[in-house]
């Protein structure tokens, strides 16, 4: 995630359909969860 405008934004991830599994195999909530805490553009 980065951006020059002060805010976040994520970058296109390779291989998107499979990384809410690969997040709940490391212990971690869904990507879209995170992604409004942190209030990130997406």
């Amino acid at each position: 995630m980065g951006g020059k405008d002060g805010k976040w934004h994520v970058y296109q991830l390779l291989d998107a359909d499979k990384v809410d599994d690969y997040r709940k195999a490391a212990g971690m909530q869904p990507l879209e969860e995170y992604l409004k805490k942190m209030g990130a553009l997406y």
